[in-house]
């Protein structure tokens, strides 16, 4: 049962034998000819049994020197970093002993050989570089200089710098906030559950990133600048060990001279920090990171992501605040102690003592409440890691070339990266590439001729962002922008976009259409085809920003490009753009390639949820950045580890893809459970009344003391990470890694800040040290005293640290198919079960189509969401809440509450509520037969799944019947799905899919015809205009007074609507009058055709009576004036609208919040009358205006001259988008335009409101469905129409029919316990605990299938297709929950049973 490797080496007639077991290891050296060798062996294995400790060399002199390994760490460091890892590949070790260069490390700080003038200070990249160094690893190869590099890395084990023969490829330190902690290459896991940034309060994050570089600087003055305050947070170093087979020297030379004959590695371990800081949150993450050299330009890195948590809820030392004073002294039982306090506060120590001799000693709630926490308490998981997080320096690599599953490149050479996030851009699966990607320096255009596509304009104003000479020629009406000069010296610099290392040039032109599209490093030269001189750029801003200016970045930087510009265009002169005659051919690209893998292994296993997955593309112009990502999803629950073994290599172009794809099956993707990995032994030695201990390790005796404690270098199930953490001299020795840290508070918002020693000036750091894994309680006795690394005499063969790994994984691969071994030396079984997913969560991930690209690749910091799901099953309409706080501006803050249908029932921002009362923010769907509309929110229609993660939200409902007497069942025919997913900076998008769950044969089966999307009710008293832009997206149309129903075609419009608080009306304030005709009627306002063509006159308003205006009969404040009946009867008014009624006779005016109706005719009203509607503003009433006016009085109608400027308005837009020709087509095939109405609503006289929605033509049949994704936008009003326009091409619309469907999803089987009263689901390869397999659906619609529902009617239950199962007297109301798509009559068996979402 025991896994046991021999390292045998024979060098200059010697024999070295290592051995290496599970629960020990030994080594001998010894000379002997090599016939004898066979005999020595095993004469060594008889004399040195495993579990013992020899001396190595001999009585030979010279043993020591023959050595070739240097080495630099503990031998406690090396086991415990070597024992969590898989080993070094074999290919690693066998292509480093060959290798013809030299690989070397180096732990002392060396200044940095490459150009840090572009960072967030030119000055500061040493100053911080000296408190994050750890160490330099790099390779040179005499033979091949391509392949030569070198990378620095940094406290936490993350690579910062690496440059390579083309330069440096990480990106600069752009942003003083985050120095070294987010432009480098490090794991950044996530706990999906605990993640809830809308929690954020009194500076407090809720946000759950855990950084391996270390946190934000976002915690004045503890982590401001050193010079100011504490310095930043980096990653804190636990733990390291490097090796070298080399000479004395340090390199790798072989004892030939000619090089190669070892390996170099290095390995760190860190502790995790939040990267939201302040936090209550504690980290349990240890960041685990080797770096071997390979030889011939590859470094194989493995990473390791350790949950130490230990999933028991009861230790609150891993919880959030952290509870119980931290202080030294005896034993005692810490749940008696808990229950003998009163039950307010309890002084504890973690070891259960009271002692009261530590200054750090802390009192703090017993009970934990972190903000109505649901989950507090309960174990961490982390359900996502970026592996890595991090980028490509994009002056450096402009190109990123991806790979196929055969190994063949995509799109060779590829066009420039896209920017990242853009919807248009796939991101691929680890497993739907060959394993690799490469970052090249600057591969020719693809293209033979160097003519740029510039953005252009479709005959039906949709822009097109890219387009050809040849396209615009072929569609008749296209154009694309001219670029005239518009003055002489036209060039500038644009102050608001230049950065100290980027210049932005504005360049002047005559009028022209606006196209405000631009280009990342698209690398283009301009012409002055008079003088046929050239000016080369990098990126462009905006092509033709307003109108009138082209603005880009120079490659050229510096006021030398201003002259030269200016003395090379004059006004009248045409801009041409070309793609500058540039790139080098790809035998002359020098690359870096990530090997990542290809995830095959991850399909059948239960750690994983999905494979991998690759988010790339160019930031915005400020950075030079490439982003690069590989996100993996696992289940790390307590104790577990997820380890990574991926390579990096630097070489030519033409010969990284075949030198990849060879390395490809050396990657490793896998999961340890807590005791799965053997390791080995730690004890722990002090001397009586010492105050140093010291460790040994494998069994090894040590010299001096007595044993205290003994422990493992890997996690087990009943061990916990044992730390040494020292402050300002003084030492704790225990679990708690924030021993020396401030009280933590929740109540007074007091965070917890592993940054800071109590009662210590603030730049005093902590520091922290992993001293392996033992059991609880333990080791208290040598609480205050510190490791002594000298302290136990032990010999550690020289070049273990390779075979050391090789036994772990030996006796690991054991364990796995053997069972681990347990306390009695049996084997036990090794569990394999998993807990399924919701099937709700199944559900509605696979019915809602993907977020868009921009969406999810918003950074982490700005989009996590603070979510709460209510009782599905509540009588009230409230499901959900969703909040968001924006930490950089408040303004972008939102909260919005979520109803039983999905719909949006309450919108806040800072302006406050945003919808009308009683009004709800839904989705109305409409069939051509007859009276036949169904509602997302009416009458509650009823949620059947939900589910809430750190950034979205998703729900299903039932639709249900707007007009109740209808003949049409809704509930058997439409299905909304809806998502809403916060993609930072205040904007959220919501994905619609409307499903049409008629049954194919059904009677009388609904085809869909129209969707109101997002029927939305905003309130005036918050919002009181509306900004309408063109189709341009330039010009935007203020409308002061919406009138009823003002309908914009789609294509006509902008894609969106802009509503602002109280923004000032730009033009002169006329009021333009309603009109009326004597054969035509009435209008609610004329344009100058129906004056002058057909004869419409504008109302005149003549007072009747000398007191002519009375309170309203329903005495709210309304009054009703009389006027002369010389007008039909206008049923309309302008709500809202804040006019001045003026006597033209006296110019006295007085001011009104509302006109409800113009003129009405009353019943009991004086003959010869009507009666004009109105509300005053403030305490004026019936008598303030009868005293300003007098019969035949004439009264003038005016706007107020009010509003606000810009600045001070806050906004919300809604975005719906522009009809693309497919869109045109669907409406021109259907008879129905896609339409935008807005106005101010009427009906029921409801005056409050402006009233919003989209319709759509569709033509939905039964098992087909229709998509819409859109947005909402809330923030400042500057800038508000830069935003929402930015997000218009991320819309989208389509409509999904079988062959979609049969496409996507996954099973879905129901099974049932034996008496078939209860029922449980699991999806694709999910297996269910319990009971028996009843029927097998799909988790989308399927041809022939329909939606399979449970219906708990009172005490009855249905599992039915049909979901009209409960009786009709009404007392019962039903309860739904969505099962699946399934075959009518699949499930009989269980047709009578329960749903229980537990069962499985």
């Amino acid at each position: 049962c025991i896994g046991v490797a021999l390292h045998i080496r024979i060098e200059d007639g010697w024999l070295q034998v290592s051995l290496i077991s599970s629960i020990g290891r030994s080594a001998i050296a010894m000379q002997s000819p090599g016939v004898l060798s066979p005999l020595l062996l095993l004469l060594s294995l008889a004399i040195f049994p495993v579990g013992t400790a020899a001396g190595g060399g001999g009585d030979d002199p010279s043993s020591s020197s023959r050595t070739s390994t240097i080495t630099s760490g503990t031998a406690l460091d090396a086991a415990l970093l070597a024992d969590l890892l898989p080993p070094i590949s074999p290919r690693c070790i066998e292509s480093g002993q060959r290798s013809s260069g030299t690989g070397t490390f180096n732990l002392s700080y060396e200044p940095y050989p490459g150009d840090a003038s572009r960072t967030f200070s030119s000055n500061a990249w040493r100053t911080e570089e000296t408190n994050l160094y750890q160490a330099t690893m790099g390779y040179t190869d005499p033979q091949n200089t391509n392949t030569t590099w070198t990378v620095r890395i940094g406290t936490g084990g993350n690579i910062y710098s690496l440059i390579g023969p083309f330069g440096e490829a990480i990106p600069p330190q752009l942003w003083d906030f985050s120095p070294f902690v987010d432009e480098v290459w490090q794991a950044v896991p996530t706990d999906l559950t605990r993640n809830k940034p809308g929690k954020d309060k009194d500076g407090i994050h809720g946000h759950w990133f855990v950084h391996q570089a270390g946190s934000y600087k976002w915690d004045p003055p503890y982590t401001n600048d050193w010079a100011g305050g504490g310095g930043p947070m980096y990653g804190p170093s636990i733990a390291h060990y490097c090796t070298s087979s080399a000479g004395a020297d340090g390199t790798n030379e072989g004892q030939d001279g000619g090089g190669g004959g070892g390996i170099t590695a290095c390995t760190f371990a860190s502790w995790g920090q939040h990267g939201w800081i302040p936090t209550l949150f504690a980290s349990p993450i240890i960041f685990v990171t080797r770096y071997a050299i390979c030889g011939d330009g590859f470094l194989e890195t493995t990473y390791a992501v350790h949950n130490m948590m230990t999933g028991r809820t009861d230790r609150k030392s891993d919880r959030v605040p952290m509870s119980g004073a931290r202080s030294a002294g005896g034993g005692g039982d810490e749940e008696a102690l808990e229950s003998a306090l009163p039950s307010s506060t309890v002084e504890v120590n973690v070891d259960g003592s009271t002692g009261h001799n530590n200054t750090s000693r802390r009192r703090l709630q017993a009970s934990v409440d972190w903000a109505d926490d649901e989950i507090e308490g309960a174990p961490v998981r982390i359900g996502i890691v970026s592996l890595p997080w991090g980028g490509l320096r994009t002056s450096t690599l402009r190109d990123v070339v991806l790979s196929r599953p055969d190994g063949t490149l995509i799109d060779s050479p590829p066009p420039r990266p896209p920017r990242f996030g853009d919807p248009k851009v796939h991101s691929p699966r680890a497993r739907d590439t060959g394993g690799f990607t490469i970052f090249a320096q600057d591969l020719p255009h693809p293209d033979n001729t160097p003519e740029f596509s510039l953005p252009c304009r479709l005959p039906s104003g949709q822009t097109v962002d890219f387009c050809t000479e040849s396209q615009i020629l072929e569609t008749p009406g296209s154009s694309r922008p001219s670029f005239v000069v518009g003055q002489d010296n036209p060039a500038h610099l644009d102050i608001g976009w230049s950065r100290p290392w980027q210049d932005v040039i504005g360049l002047e032109l005559q009028p022209t259409t606006p196209f405000n599209q631009g280009c990342l490093e698209c690398q283009l030269q301009l012409t002055n085809p008079r003088t046929n001189v050239t000016f080369p750029i990098k990126s462009v801003k905006h092509f033709v920003y307003q109108g009138t200016r082209f603005i880009f970045s120079p490659q050229q930087q510096g006021i030398g490009a201003l002259d030269e510009l200016n003395s090379m265009f004059k006004a009248g002169d045409t801009i041409e753009i070309w793609l500058a005659d540039r790139g080098l051919g790809p035998e002359d690209n020098l690359a870096l390639t990530h090997v990542h893998g290809t995830d095959e292994e991850s399909d059948s296993s239960s750690n994983y949820r999905i494979p991998r997955r690759i988010l790339y593309g160019l930031s915005h112009h400020v950075r030079d950045y490439t982003v690069w990502t590989v996100n993996a999803f696992p289940k790390i629950d307590p104790g577990d580890t997820l380890v990574s073994r991926q390579y990096f290599l630097v070489d030519r172009y033409s010969n990284s893809a075949q030198k990849a794809l060879d390395w490809v099956p050396e990657t490793l993707l896998d999961q340890y459970d807590a005791g799965e990995l053997p390791g080995n032994e730690i004890r722990l030695y002090m001397e009586d009344g010492g105050t140093s201990f010291g460790a040994s390790v494998g069994g090894e005796a040590c010299t001096r003391g007595a044993e205290i404690c003994s422990g493992r270098t890997v996690p087990t199930g009943l061990t916990r990470a044992l730390f040494q953490v020292t402050c300002a001299g003084e030492s704790f020795i225990g679990w708690d890694r924030y021993h020396f840290s401030p009280p933590s508070s929740q109540e007074d918002a007091t965070p917890l800040r592993s940054y800071v020693c109590i009662n210590q000036p603030i730049n005093v750091r902590p520091t922290f040290k992993l001293l392996g894994y033992f059991p609880e309680g333990e080791c208290t006795v040598l609480n205050g005293s510190t490791l002594d690394e000298s302290f136990c005499t032990v010999d550690v063969p020289a070049d273990l640290e390779a075979s050391n790994s090789a036994a772990a994984a030996a006796a690991s691969d054991v364990a796995r198919t053997q069972g681990s071994v347990g306390a009695n030396g049996d084997a036990e079984e090794e569990a394999t079960s998993s807990t399924p997913r919701p099937i709700a969560h199944v559900l509605l991930e696979d019915n809602i189509v993907g977020m868009s690209e921009r969406c999810t690749a918003t950074s982490e910091i700005v989009r996590s969401t603070q979510s709460s799901l209510g009782d599905t099953n509540s009588s009230t309409s409230l499901l959900a809440t969703m909040s968001h706080t924006d930490p950089r501006d408040k303004r972008r803050s939102w909260q919005m509450k979520v109803g039983q249908g999905g719909n949006i029932e309450s919108f806040e921002g800072v302006y406050g509520e945003s919808l009308s009362p009683a009004e709800v923010l839904q989705n109305i769907i409409q069939s051509g037969n007859g009276m036949y509309f169904t509602s997302q929110a009416s009458s509650h229609s009823p949620n059947v799944a939900s589910h809430c993660d750190d950034t979205s939200c998703s729900f299903a409902s039932l639709g249900h019947q707007v007009v109740e007497s209808s003949d049409h069942s809704s509930n058997d025919d439409v299905i909304f799905f809806t998502r809403y997913a916060n993609c930072g900076d205040g904007t959220i998008e919501e994905t619609l899919v409307v499903h049409n769950a008629a049954g194919p044969n059904q009677p009388e089966a609904p085809t869909l015809t129209s969707l109101s999307i997002s029927q939305r009710d905003i309130r005036t008293s918050t919002f009181r205009n509306i900004l309408t832009p063109s189709p341009s997206g330039n010009a935007t149309s203020f409308m002061h007074t919406p009138f009823p129903e003002t309908k914009l075609a789609m294509k006509d419009s902008g894609g969106f609507v802009t509503l602002t608080e109280n923004l000032k009306n730009p033009s002169t304030p006329v009021f333009d009058l309603p009109c009326w005709h004597s054969d035509l009627g009435a209008k609610t306002f004329c344009n100058e055709s129906d004056i002058e063509d057909l004869g419409f006159q504008h109302a005149r308003f003549v007072v009747a009576l000398d007191s002519f205006c009375v309170p309203f009969e329903d005495d709210n404040g309304r009054l009703t004036c009389a006027i002369e009946d010389i007008l039909p009867e206008m049923q309309f008014g302008c709500a809202g609208c804040r006019l001045l009624l003026v006597n033209r006779d006296t110019n006295r005016r007085i001011e009104v919040h509302d006109i409800y109706r113009w003129a009405m005719a009353l019943p009991n009203a004086k003959p010869g009358t009507k009666q004009m509607v109105i509300k005053p503003i403030g305490s004026a009433d019936a008598s303030t205006i009868n005293s300003m006016f007098r019969k035949g009085a004439e009264i003038g109608i005016e706007y107020v001259d009010w509003g606000d400027s810009g600045d001070k308005n806050n906004a919300l837009a809604l975005i719906f988008g522009q009809d693309r020709p497919s869109d045109v087509a669907l409406s021109d095939r259907h008879g129905i335009v896609s339409t935008i109405s807005f106005g101010r609503d009427i009906s029921n006289n409801r005056y409050q409101a402006f009233r919003i929605r989209s319709s759509i033509p569709a033509h939905v049949q039964p098992g087909n469905s229709f998509v819409k994704r859109q947005y909402l936008a809330t923030g400042p009003y500057i800038g508000m129409h830069e935003l929402a326009e930015s997000w218009v091409e991320q819309v989208y619309q389509a409509s999904l029919d079988q062959t979609t469907y049969a496409n996507i999803g996954q099973a879905i089987t129901l099974y049932s316990n034996a008496e078939e009263t209860l029922v449980g689901a699991v999806a694709g390869s999910d297996s269910c605990r319990q009971g028996t397999p009843r029927c097998a659906g799909h988790s989308v619609p399927r041809r022939d299938s329909r939606a399979m529902w449970h219906v708990r009617c009172g005490s009855e239950n249905y599992v039915s297709t049909d979901n009209r199962k409960c009786s009709s007297d009404g007392n019962a109301k039903p309860v739904y929950t969505l099962l699946g798509f399934f075959e009518d009559g699949s499930c009989e068996f269980v047709n009578r049973a329960s749903f229980d979402g537990s069962f499985c």
